[in-house]
């Protein structure tokens, strides 16, 4: 299968890991970053069986095309490409469990009578993941990054205006600022930064062929 091929089907699992994302977790009050998951109250037990579903079936596919971009990055069978696709599939998985757990504390916030107790005993599963999971991003973020600066890849440095921090932090600058539109962003954070960064590399990968 060809790279643009691998990076499509990577660019439609990432728009429907935002889709499960929305489904999941948007609500239009927001304040996600309070950690009370009272915005669980607007939303419906179908939606989160649809986001579920939706998110651990599909997002990952998005490692065949950063799979391609790894590839592109550092030599085949090199040690360091190894570490960057052990970082990637480790941060999938965690990604996909944390996807799961979040499912489930929305069930209880909603569905349990002593939701708030359980709630803060799932915390202790929830919390640590999340930081590592923000540390698997950083980490995911420098391994895009280093190559193209260090010009150790073909890649061009105007890659970088597209790794996933920098569209994180302008989607925490949008959730601040313009809640209405930042609420739909926040949720789909991570899955949305791999979308805008598909979406370069699928471009990138045009202009080759076309050079």
């Amino acid at each position: 299968m060809k790279k643009q091929q691998l990076i499509l089907i990577s660019i439609v699992a990432a728009i429907c890991g935002c889709i499960a994302d929305v489904l999941l977790l948007y609500s239009s009050e927001g304040n996600y970053h309070t950690g009370d998951l009272n915005f669980f109250n607007e939303i419906s037990l179908s939606r989160i069986t649809w986001g579920y579903f939706i998110g651990i079936l599909l997002i990952p596919f998005e490692l065949l095309g950063l799979g391609v971009v790894g590839d592109e990055l550092y030599p085949a069978q090199s040690r360091k490409r190894k570490i960057f696709q052990f970082i990637l599939e480790y941060l999938f998985i965690l990604g996909l469990i944390y996807h799961g757990i979040i499912s489930i504390m929305g069930i209880v916030k909603k569905e349990a009578s002593n939701g708030d107790y359980v709630i803060g005993l799932c915390n202790a599963l929830h919390d640590p993941l999340v930081f590592v999971l923000g540390i698997g991003f950083v980490l995911l973020t420098c391994g895009i990054v280093l190559p193209v600066w260090r010009k150790e890849t073909s890649l061009p440095k105007w890659i970088i205006l597209f790794n996933p921090i920098v569209t994180y932090a302008f989607i925490l600058a949008i959730y601040f600022l313009f809640p209405m539109v930042g609420n739909y962003l926040m949720v789909a954070g991570f899955n949305f930064s791999i979308l805008v960064f598909l979406v370069a590399a699928m471009v990138l990968m045009r202009e080759c062929e076309n050079a």
